[in-house]
């Protein structure tokens, strides 16, 4: 039997994903060991072009240079920026959160990128975060489907979008960066990524400005 082309899809999405995630320790929102010097704070949204931009052709590399070696560990926080309706950012953030539980998170959010939609349309539904969901190795869907619509995870969502608005952060990518345990400052990227209009330019960080942030720490 010939597989279709969104399960074809699927399949290699897993696979990437996959394999730049493997072995590395997952707990909750973190990516990377607990006992790793340096925390970067990602703040994200999943329906944002500049997010997916930056998971796809950024991350990668930071992931096997300074995750991978235990150097660093990252946080990831959501933050409201592109997607329409504050209902639909809530769901999809919290259908990542509730992956966290199992400690997929970061395979949900991966997935989700990769199957992102058109900016600024209606695509997010429950039956495209449950396909998500379907493509994340080993996640038990009866338990996630339970744990996204908790009331912890909904209001989980809520806090972290004001604790970056407290930060003062504008834009998603986002970023905060410091020695594990201590406190975190804001820090830009090298390359910034400026729309018509937009006040707070949008920057991304790349293994070499994560580098040079891990050096000035130390």
């Amino acid at each position: 039997m010939v597989a279709d082309a969104s399960s074809t899809n699927g399949s290699r999405v897993d696979r990437k994903v996959s394999a730049l995630l493997a072995g590395i320790p997952q707990e909750g929102q973190t990516l990377g060991a607990p006992t790793a010097p340096v925390t970067l704070q990602l703040f994200a949204e999943l329906e944002d072009y500049s997010s997916d931009g930056w998971f796809l052709t950024y991350l990668p590399a930071i992931i096997r240079k300074f995750v991978r070696t235990n150097l660093l560990k990252i946080e990831y926080r959501a933050f409201k920026t592109n997607t329409i309706g504050s209902e639909t950012f809530v769901k999809q953030q919290a259908a990542a959160l509730a992956a966290g539980v199992q400690d997929k998170l970061w395979n949900y959010v991966y997935t989700l990128y990769y199957e992102q939609g058109k900016e600024y349309s209606p695509y997010v539904t429950e039956s495209y975060l449950d396909n998500i969901a379907g493509q994340v190795p080993a996640l038990n869907i009866e338990q996630w489907d339970k744990a996204r619509n908790a009331d912890p995870r909904i209001e989980q969502v809520v806090e972290e979008d004001q604790q970056g608005r407290a930060e003062r952060i504008h834009v998603t990518p986002a970023y905060r960066i410091g020695r594990t345990g201590g406190a975190l400052k804001n820090f830009a990227g090298s390359e910034a990524i400026t729309y018509k209009g937009q006040i707070h330019p949008t920057t991304y960080a790349s293994a070499e400005d994560i580098a040079k942030a891990i050096a000035q720490i130390h």
